[in-house]
């Protein structure tokens, strides 16, 4: 029977970065509630944009308060809310 062993990488091979994993971005309840009302009148299919928007905004902050969560809201808004005729 052969044995299968783990070759060594070759030092020629590119060397890749290791991936890391996205951190989550934790809001309080308040926070939270104010994020949901405000993906409310999307549809459906523009919320996961609108979350991903936010959660940018707020990655870029760092350290964030209520007035960072509201203006996050309002730039990811722009461009998916359309005013009604």
């Amino acid at each position: 029977m052969y044995a299968v062993r783990p070759t060594k990488p070759s030092t020629d091979a590119p060397h890749r970065p290791r991936q890391r994993r996205p951190r989550p971005v934790s809001l309080p309840d308040r926070q939270l509630q104010a994020v949901t009302l405000a993906a409310s009148p999307l549809p459906l299919q523009k919320r996961g944009e609108f979350l991903a928007r936010v959660i940018a905004q707020l990655k870029l902050a760092g350290r964030f308060n209520d007035g960072d969560v509201d203006q996050a809201v309002q730039l990811a808004l722009r461009g998916l809310l359309h005013a009604p005729c």
